[in-house]
């Protein structure tokens, strides 16, 4: 904003009353030469509505330029977070996705390793079973070899 209008007038009262002071009449030209401060102060405050007045008509404006201006930058910005969120997404539902098929596969593994710990444990059972029956039979056998022994007297 051109504030020349303003100060004009106030450096051209000042050395008017500066000039009247020095070569006319001390007391008019002290007057007019202090008079130029309170003449600045009172210029000043229009001077400041002045410029609110200015920047209330031209706000809308610059703030419609600004967002045209920076509209493109935002949308590509957003754009550019959306996709890197989804890419995240994505890894991330893969990366639990894999997650769970191993925790699900350790489970099947740990199951069938179960079952079969179980069959070869009954097995294992079936034939400790089986040998005790043997041995029970080669035990029985041996007692009839030497009692058939033992009935003829003599001995093997």
């Amino acid at each position: 904003m051109n504030t020349f209008k303003y100060d004009a007038p106030v450096f051209a009262l000042g050395a008017l009353g500066t000039t009247i002071f020095l070569f006319v009449n001390t007391l008019a030209g002290g007057l007019m030469t202090l008079a130029a401060p309170l003449l600045a102060l009172v210029l000043r405050g229009r001077l400041a509505s002045e410029v609110k007045a200015e920047a209330r008509k031209a706000a809308p404006e610059a703030v419609s330029k600004v967002a045209a201006m920076l509209a493109p930058k935002l949308d590509q910005i957003v754009d550019d977070f959306v996709a890197r969120l989804q890419e995240f997404i994505a890894e991330a539902g893969a990366a639990l996705t894999r997650g769970i098929a191993e925790v699900l596969e350790r489970a099947w593994e740990e199951q069938r390793r179960a079952r079969e710990s179980a069959v070869t444990s009954n097995e294992a059972q079936s034939l400790d079973a089986s040998l005790a029956a043997l041995k029970a039979i080669d035990e029985r056998i041996a007692e009839i070899r030497q009692a058939v022994w033992d009935d003829e007297g003599v001995s093997p």
